[in-house]
């Protein structure tokens, strides 16, 4: 099973009847989990099958009611065989035919030909349950789609690399660029790198027009079996092959969404030719800045641009999380932004990341091993370089309808073990970068009236038994914000504010009420309403 195998290819008809069949086996991630019970289910997700194997081979021996869900659990997902017998029940509308034309299947090497042998999947192929949410989102409610992929490295002997062009599936990184992206109605969408496809199929939610671009055809190829099978057509979803934006250089779009190659590699290693499907062949982080230009140039006035990024840190102890590199390419660009970095790996961890996930594994006492060389190329890079760490993030930014002479950005270390960068947490940060601009003096922002977040909690710790208050706390799980240092008077505030009065008259009262200088404290607090309307605790 290698990548040397066609991606899978259906009609619409065909697609229509695998969905009716994976429906009827009730294929879906609950009943999946259900099957094998939380340990094995937690196994599976760390790359352990074997106890998954075990249990569905059971299943499926003892004619269990989960029987047709086993059968395609172990072919799809676990890398397993299963007899002609047990694809027929799990698949009643189709033949073995159709599926090994389809490479959907493979025959496991027999020494004879026995009427019951066995059968393996060359990929992966999983469900998707999609829950609608948000404005925009069209789609009916519990929404299930099959996203096939190539094999990933846990279903690779140890050791070997993910071959050059590897399609990768659903993971946790695309997770998140979903949950980012802005899903308000638009006209026109592009997916950017699609590679299986994924992101471009929930685009359909809420653009009329979709486009898909990529360079690999392999990858095309998955992302056009994956619209099919889940019934979505050319009407809405159309593919194009080129380098990033050559086969859309006319055009422009509503949104622009990207997982792009991003992953810092270096030139020992990329003159290997390994891991094209992650790496885009530029030195450094310097596919960041390129792109954030590009898309400028590719984006509808008020047009949204949503991309996954890693850049480089290289002043740590003035730019810790090398946001301000990030905001001097999009002043470049052009762009108002929400930059989030949600954690920063110093370099060593960064390559050992990336090495375990193209399918390498440290090894004992192997100094000559893949992973070790590849360990030393990287860390002599960014030695060279001048690279201390490497920022994991998000940037939302958009292309102002009021172009400026300056571009409105907002710059967030991260979001706290609870937060996650959202679309909707984006359209709030972008209305306050345009309020803020509207008002730019502090007599202006005094005057309006705002809101305190219905989020926003506040804790008080004291020792027991005695009424001293040690500390207060506010926090926001869903904002991903907390602060245990902020200022009386900005407590105060905060605890007056429900919209009736204005920041001036609550400050005035949180200056009697401390009994300080009431221009003192209208000063301090004017100062700290921006970084609070951009955090999402205070709203227009």
């Amino acid at each position: 099973m290698n990548t040397t195998v066609a991606p899978p290819a259906v009609s619409a008809d065909l697609a229509a009847r695998l969905r009716a069949d994976f429906l009827a086996a009730r294929w879906t991630n609950d009943h999946i989990a259900a099957l094998l019970g939380d340990v094995i289910a937690g196994a599976m997700a760390r790359g352990h099958f074997g106890p998954a194997r075990v249990r569905c081979a059971e299943a499926i021996d003892r004619r269990e009611s989960t029987r047709a869900c086993a059968a395609l659990t172990a072919l799809f997902m676990l890398g397993g065989s299963v007899t002609s017998e047990d694809v027929q029940a799990a698949l009643p509308s189709v033949t073995i035919e159709e599926l090994t034309q389809a490479n959907l299947l493979s025959p496991v090497p027999s020494p004879s030909e026995i009427p019951n042998r066995r059968w393996c999947s060359p990929i992966d192929l999983r469900p998707h349950e999609i829950i609608s949410e948000g404005e925009g989102a069209s789609a009916p409610a519990d929404t299930i789609w099959w996203i096939a992929s190539d094999i990933g490295e846990e279903r690779l002997p140890p050791g070997v690399p993910l071959p050059r062009e590897h399609v990768m599936g659903l993971g946790q990184a695309t997770l998140s660029l979903l949950r980012s992206m802005v899903t308000t109605p638009c006209e026109t969408a592009l997916d950017l790198g699609t590679g299986c496809g994924i992101v471009a199929m929930h685009m359909t939610r809420f653009a009329s027009h979709v486009t898909a671009s990529d360079l690999s055809a392999r990858a095309l190829g998955f992302a056009r079996f994956n619209a099919t099978l889940a019934g979505l057509g050319a009407d809405c979803l159309r593919f194009v092959q080129g380098s990033f934006f050559e086969p859309v250089a006319d055009q422009c779009f509503d949104r622009i969404v990207s997982n792009p190659p991003f992953v810092i590699t270096p030139q020992e290693l990329r003159d290997q030719g390994v891991w094209q499907y992650r790496d885009a062949g530029l030195p450094g982080d310097s596919l960041i800045p390129a792109l954030l230009t590009e898309a400028a140039g590719h984006l509808n006035p008020g047009g949204l641009l949503t991309m996954l990024a890693n850049w480089e840190v290289h002043a740590p102890d003035a730019d810790p999380h090398g946001l301000e590199r990030v905001e001097t390419w999009l002043n470049k660009a052009g762009l108002d932004a929400w930059v989030v970095a949600r954690e920063v790996l110093d370099t060593a961890q960064y390559a050992e990341m990336w090495l375990r996930d193209g399918g390498l594994e440290a090894q004992s006492n192997t100094e000559d091993s893949l992973f070790e060389r590849g360990l030393n190329s990287y860390l002599s890079d960014f030695e060279a370089r001048g690279v201390s760490g490497v920022a994991l993030g998000i940037i939302n930014a958009r292309l102002s309808e009021t172009p400026s002479s300056k571009t409105r950005v907002f710059l967030q270390a991260n979001l706290g073990p609870e937060g996650a960068p959202t679309g909707t947490r984006a359209l709030e940060v972008y209305l306050a970068l345009d309020w803020l601009a509207a008002h730019p003096s502090e007599e202006e922002r005094l005057d309006a009236r705002l809101h305190l977040a219905d989020s926003v909690l506040e804790e008080h710790t004291q020792r027991p038994g005695t009424g001293d208050l040690l500390a207060i706390r506010l926090h926001s799980p869903t904002l991903g914000w907390s602060a245990s240092d902020l200022s009386p008077e900005i407590v105060g505030l905060l605890g007056a504010l429900d919209g009736d009065l204005s920041v001036s008259q609550a400050a005035t009262g949180v200056a009697v009420l401390t009994d300080q200088d009431p221009m003192t404290v209208r000063t301090h607090i004017a100062s700290r309403l921006p970084d609070l309307l951009l955090q999402g605790v205070l709203s227009v």
